[in-house]
């Protein structure tokens, strides 16, 4: 890195604008606000013993933030020894050695606190983020595809509505917000559940449960969260299914699908589709545009079920591993 033109310093309150400005260059179709990103930073330091570390890169000269990294330990696959790893930087400061500079900050203090690896994340086809990652060691684990649905055209004549059916089996349902968003014993309720269905949910590294306080801030109470677009389904007095919306902060046409899951011993029902079929004309009445959602390429019935919606394919991330235990400090 030219360090007469760039400077790598700790990570201020004030370069929140700057990330989202950063992530609005390089993938405006999904990036963030800085309010959201702030709050998602928050949500990451509520458990006091994970790892948040966090670097920006300035230019000497005009003391703009043109680049920025971090090191975290999010709660989904939390390994006191396994960190995320991730460096962005506005294109048109690139091929200068910041992004190098940050990456080596960042691996140095991995090693520091004993870590055994780091998972990185970068977008299929791109063609420095892909390769940035590969010449530093990290091999290819798996991917995530973000779909996106088109609600003026969405057509549902392939997911019929199968409340009826279920209804006389015995399964009802609801909304959080018809439910209560803050009634304990249903928050309570929606934590289990999350716990039950998301054991055998696909993920890089293993599974890590999620406290209550930390579920209800993160899934509840969470940058867009909205009750009314939580839907819920009941057998008797116990949760069986779950499938929340959540506001797209920067995009006030979209609203993205957060975890859709049905408990284990309710699969195969139709449960999970009734659910997300709830959810997409909810959408459609409410007068938004697209639905977007993330899902593990390994998570084989969600994708076909997306498929059946016409949810398409707009952007693979490539999930890649790099083992620190084996290799000389």
């Amino acid at each position: 890195m030219d360090e007469t033109g760039y400077k790598i310093r700790p990570y201020l309150d004030s370069d929140f604008e700057a990330e989202a400005r950063i992530d609005g260059e390089v993938d405006p179709k999904h990036a963030a606000t800085a309010k959201e990103i702030r709050r998602w930073d928050e949500l990451l330091r509520i458990e006091p013993d994970r790892v948040y570390f966090k670097l920006a890169a300035e230019n000497l000269e005009t003391k703009e933030t043109v680049a920025y990294g971090s090191l975290t330990q999010p709660s989904f696959n939390y390994d006191p020894r396994w960190f995320w790893v991730w460096v962005e930087v506005a294109p048109a400061h690139r091929e200068k050695g910041i992004g190098a500079g940050l990456y080596d900050r960042l691996e140095r203090e991995a090693r520091s606190r004993g870590g055994l690896g780091m998972w990185g994340t970068a977008r299929e086809g791109d063609g420095v983020g892909m390769p940035f990652l590969e010449r530093r060691g990290f091999q290819v684990l798996q991917k995530v595809w973000l779909s996106r649905l088109d609600l003026a055209a969405m057509d549902l004549s392939n997911v019929p509505d199968r409340s009826g059916g279920l209804g006389r089996e015995g399964v009802r349902f609801t909304t959080l917000g018809e439910e209560g968003a803050t009634v304990p014993g249903v928050r309570r309720s929606i934590h289990r559940l999350s716990e039950a269905a998301g054991k055998d949910s696909p993920r890089v590294g293993r599974r890590h449960p999620f406290s209550y306080e930390e579920f209800v801030a993160m899934d509840l109470e969470g940058p867009g969260s909205m009750p009314e677009g939580m839907f819920l389904a009941w057998k008797g007095t116990e949760l069986v299914g779950v499938s929340a919306l959540h506001r797209d902060l920067a995009r006030p046409d979209t609203l993205r699908i957060g975890f859709t899951g049905t408990h284990p011993g309710f699969r195969g029902q139709g449960i999970g589709t009734e659910l997300k079929r709830r959810g997409a004309v909810f959408a459609r009445q409410r007068g938004y545009r697209y639905l977007v959602t993330g899902n593990n390429s390994e998570n084989r019935p969600i994708l076909a079920i997306n498929r059946r919606f016409g949810f398409v394919p707009e952007t693979v991330w490539v999930h890649s591993e790099k083992r620190l235990d084996d290799q000389p400090t």
